[in-house]
């Protein structure tokens, strides 16, 4: 039966919460650590967190960023209990959004609510998700240096691991605010975000045995060095909620988080650390405990926007279909690839286009970008802004750079306007046989171009040989290899891996071919009769004369057209990198 009310009454978290919301994370299996009742509850007031039941289920709220309220998944209850409590919210708010969704929840909501959210993850919220047992034997080399860090701990005096008591309190506090004074003079943390922090941990500590929480104390010496605090969410995970060890106490982090996991063995098969917040010092720390698994989290939109699905799958084929020239198999095979999202008008789409992860590469590290592929509007709805509205709504949204490849000079223009602007650009160009090479150098098994090596004077060869049929795994070998050798520059955007088999297959969808260069670059391209078309180019600058003369010679064409190709940018300032692989 549905449950029909006027809207659920939310109040205030309070402990008399706790064992009920408890029982339904259990019985759901719910791990993310934003649903962790102890996190729910000390950081209430900072968020503004609300609680509320609906027939079976229950759910929290919370405020923050821009936006006025967020609402977590409901958790227990029937699937018909959640849809009730999930379609009455929706009627309360403008622009109705879930907080830290899990893929499962994601996936619910896509079999329940077929196209009707848009699910953005968020990386800064994944959770951090170690093997017990790995955490408390760190095993192997790549945990030799945690290793090395306890050994001087151990040589630092004598040592005791406790269970945390009322009486050792003071001690954690005192911790913790000279942990923050170091902190703070090294410009390591503000102010403002540790005052919050500590009003949590206070609240934690205040309320130890009603929340139910672990706490252990790390001493050296007889001085508490180290505190954590941890709470059970599911049958088989604990939580932590914080870990502080003293500045300059070399291998306390370490020792209390090896101590802490020899302790939960046999009690618990996976310990969830929570996650980085977008921190590049836990993200490196997090990350360092190799064999992790980073567990997603999505913000989910109820409103105009919403990914594609299979519910809809003909729908999206024939937007697509609507812009591009393209056969139906290509059609369905770039649907069955990539997440499309669309944009709809009374329950009409009218715009739509894929958004492919990738990256740019800075001087020191790399920075996450979408690619906007396949941008289609139905053709009764041009020329009323909903392009225009669609590159907003992704700028502002997904807050990253947004990178694409306009086709026409017309498009290039349309972009400009819109904000983007020319990330790097190539005017097109062919290359021609030469013929006397032909018959001099051409062989049944290879053939080699000569150039002119710029710095001695002597002759560089680079042969060019087909490996289309070689395999996809051997293909994709040699696809990553020149990734990491022609693409790991500042400035240059590229693909995840996935995304590089989609590129594969769809180039040999495309009749087209590979040719591997001896020097490790690729060539991938399109025969059309004794021209060849190139696609995608891998290869040092300085040695592309080279790579083509000995493409031509291995294929016996007589030249290679190598297509124009704009990529525009928004959100990124820099200009002149390159792209490993293109789409378009």
């Amino acid at each position: 039966m549905m449950y029909h009310m006027e809207s659920p009454v939310f109040a205030d978290i309070s402990l008399e919460y706790k064992d009920e919301w408890n029982r339904r994370i259990v019985s759901d299996n719910v791990g993310a650590c934003d649903y962790a009742f102890v996190n729910c509850f000390i950081w209430s007031e900072k968020y503004n967190g609300k609680i509320a039941s609906w027939g079976g289920c229950m759910m929290v709220s919370c405020e923050f960023g821009d936006r006025k309220r967020f609402y977590s998944f409901p958790v227990g209850g029937s699937d018909e209990e959640k849809e009730s409590m999930l379609l009455a919210l929706r009627e309360t708010e403008e622009e109705f959004a879930l907080c830290c969704v899990t893929k499962e929840q994601a996936d619910w909501l896509d079999n329940h609510f077929p196209g009707e959210y848009e699910m953005i993850p968020y990386r800064d919220a994944f959770d951090y998700v170690y093997d017990t047992e790995m955490l408390a034997t760190l095993p192997g080399r790549h945990f030799a240096g945690k290793r090395n860090h306890i050994k001087h701990f151990l040589e630092g005096g004598t040592w005791e691991f406790t269970k945390l008591e009322e009486k050792d309190v003071p001690a954690c506090l005192d911790l913790d605010e000279r942990w923050m004074e170091e902190r703070l003079r090294s410009g390591k943390e503000e102010r403002a975000s540790y005052e919050e922090e500590r009003k949590a941990l206070i609240k934690a500590l205040t309320h130890l045995d009603e929340l139910g929480i672990e706490g252990y104390a790390l001493w050296q010496n007889g001085v508490m060095v180290a505190f954590t605090l941890a709470s059970v969410q599911t049958e088989d995970q604990i939580t932590v909620h914080f870990e502080k060890a003293a500045e300059g106490v070399r291998g306390a982090y370490q020792m209390i988080n090896r101590e802490f996991a020899a302790i939960q063995k046999g009690r618990f098969s996976v310990i969830n650390r929570e996650d980085d917040t977008g921190d590049p010092g836990l993200r490196f720390a997090k990350s360092s405990y190799h064999g992790y698994r980073l567990l997603e989290k999505y913000t989910a939109f109820y409103g105009q926007y919403a990914y594609a699905n299979e519910t809809n799958r003909k729908e999206t084929e024939n937007l697509y279909l609507s812009a591009f020239d393209d056969p139906p198999s290509l059609a369905g095979f770039f649907i069955s690839h990539h997440r499309i999202l669309k944009r709809y008008e009374k329950g009409h789409a009218v715009c739509q286009a894929a958004l492919i992860p990738c990256r740019i590469k800075t001087e020191n590290d790399s920075i996450d970008a979408i690619y906007l592929y396949a941008l289609s509007t139905d053709p009764n709805y041009r020329g009323q802004g909903f392009a225009t509205e669609f590159i907003r709504h992704i700028k502002e949204r997904y807050a990253c750079p947004v990178i694409l490849v306009p086709e026409t000079e017309e498009l290039i223009s349309f972009y400009e306007k819109r904000g983007f602007k020319i990330f790097l650009r190539s005017h097109g160009n062919t290359v021609e046989k030469e013929e006397e090479k032909t018959a001099k150098e051409n062989t049944a098994e290879e053939k080699t171009a000569r150039v002119q090596a710029p710095e001695d004077g002597e002759e560089e060869s680079i042969t060019a040989w087909n490996i289309t049929d070689r395999g996809r795994e051997y293909i994709m070998k040699k696809l990553l290899s020149c990734r990491k050798s022609f693409c790991e520059n500042a400035g240059d955007v590229v693909w995840d891996e996935e995304e590089l088999k989609y590129a594969l297959e769809d180039h040999l969808l495309a009749d087209g071919q590979i040719a591997e260069l001896s020097d490790g670059g690729m060539i991938w391209y399109v025969k059309n009769g004794d021209v060849l078309i190139i696609a995608s180019v891998m290869e040092e600058k300085e040695n592309e004369p080279a790579a083509f003369s000995a493409l031509l010679l291995s294929e016996d064409a007589v030249s290679a057209e190598i297509p124009a190709l704009t990529v525009m940018v928004c959100g990124y300032d820099k200009t002149g990198g390159r792209m490993d692989m293109t789409l378009a």
